[in-house]
């Protein structure tokens, strides 16, 4: 059996050996896409030994968020797998890791042919020492996405410039798709108050309206169904939410 993990990275030199490292215990091979790094990551790409294709983009074409639309990227990470041909194709960010995955191979080993996708939970992990419980007290982080699929010829990316989902959109056309809960895709890129802040922000000048995001604004996505302009609102009810916590932890409640 055969596993080909697939990447597109911009300026991710300082996480993404923990990624490939991870990658090294499932995947026989990973084909990158380097988008306009000016840090290390070319460089760390090449050397790591899991890394057997690079396709690198000049980053003197321009250093704007998504001046190529992530369609596109998908689109080549899709045709560089033809020259691959896995059975099956694992799809991570630079700042994703998965849990236990040593079992990952064994899983997909005895999933059956008729299974073409597997959807599996996505967490976002939590490490802000100003807000520790913001996570879970004002929401999970926790949802359920697709980024493991059987490899077939012709399979076809959204066609979004950013926020396109990693399954293809073709997919079930080849077979089922099927919930998998017993491996779990952890993102450390939304793992601060301040850094979803500054994605919000950063969604809403390239997307204003939330077109690319199913309709849903970036800022109640992000920021635990709050407004932008209301976190203080949202830090008054965590501080509220903090206290009846804490009281009933001292009484020996249940939290």
């Amino acid at each position: 059996m055969k596993v080909l993990g697939l990447m597109m990275v911009r300026n991710g030199a300082d996480r993404v050996t923990r990624t490939l490292d991870g990658m090294h215990g499932y995947c026989d091979e990973v084909y990158a896409i380097d988008d306009r790094s000016v840090d290390e990551t070319y460089r760390v790409l090449r050397q790591h030994p899991v890394v057997t294709n690079v396709f690198r983009v000049d980053p003197a074409l321009s250093q704007q968020d998504w001046f190529f639309p992530e369609s596109l990227g998908l689109h080549l990470l899709y045709r560089m797998a033809d020259f691959s041909r896995p059975d099956w194709v694992i799809f991570l960010d630079d700042d994703q890791a998965v849990v236990s995955p040593h079992a990952l191979r064994p899983i997909l080993s005895q999933v059956p042919a008729a299974v073409a996708a597997l959807l599996t939970p996505w967490v976002s992990s939590w490490d802000d020492p100003d807000y520790p419980l913001l996570v879970p007290l004002m929401g999970q982080a926790t949802t359920v996405r697709g980024h493991i699929w059987r490899y077939f010829p012709g399979l076809a990316s959204g066609s979004k410039p950013l926020h396109n989902g990693r399954l293809p959109v073709n997919i079930a056309c080849f077979g089922r798709i099927e919930r998998l809960d017993s491996i779990t895709f952890v993102h450390d890129g939304w793992k601060t108050l301040r850094s979803r802040v500054a994605k919000v922000d950063l969604y809403q000048a390239l997307d204003p309206a939330g077109s690319y995001n199913f309709g849903v604004p970036y800022d109640e996505g992000l920021l635990f169904g709050y407004k932008r302009g209301a976190l203080k609102d949202l830090l008054r009810e965590y501080r509220r939410r903090l206290a009846l916590h804490e009281a009933r932890r001292l009484h020996g409640e249940p939290a």
